[in-house]
């Protein structure tokens, strides 16, 4: 009995000291929809997907919807606190080409728990790094203009 006891006891601690660490990584499960402006003024969006294991560990994987890049892995994806970091170190092929990406990403989960705001940092193509800005949920849709009496052609 003292046996069955001492099992429970250790099983009930160890989920106890594991569940921090998967509330902590799960809030990140889901969707986040992503933007960022290049250095000619163009925004361009991306998809971020996140997947929490059982065991609270992350992996992910990132689309450019603009540039028709999807799937791109992330080597390892890590939230401490409201810190939030991944890497990527793939061969990616944009138009049929292989390209060797090698970047990261480092931010910040806001209070709300639905908003990241970071910095993507790649060194492989070398391009400046980029502020991006991460929101949690499906894809706001497009935003359409209805024309005006003014601008409508006439008939």
């Amino acid at each position: 009995m003292k046996g069955i006891l001492l099992k429970l006891a250790i099983l009930g601690l160890a989920a106890l000291t594991l569940a921090p660490l998967s509330s902590a990584q799960s809030k990140l499960a889901g969707d986040w929809q992503g933007t960022y402006v290049d250095s000619n003024g163009i925004t361009f969006r991306l998809v971020w997907h996140v997947t929490a294991a059982p065991d609270g560990k992350l992996t992910s994987t990132v689309d450019n919807v603009d540039q028709s890049i999807f799937g791109i892995k992330t080597k390892t994806t890590t939230v401490k606190g409201s810190d939030v970091h991944f890497e990527v170190d793939e061969v990616i092929s944009p138009n049929g080409q292989p390209i060797h990406l090698k970047a990261s990403f480092n931010g910040t989960l806001n209070k709300e728990e639905d908003k990241v705001v970071g910095t993507w940092t790649q060194s492989a193509p070398p391009q400046d790094s980029l502020q991006v800005t991460f929101r949690h949920g499906p894809p706001e849709p497009p935003t359409i203009t209805a024309a005006t009496g003014s601008s409508a052609p006439s008939h």
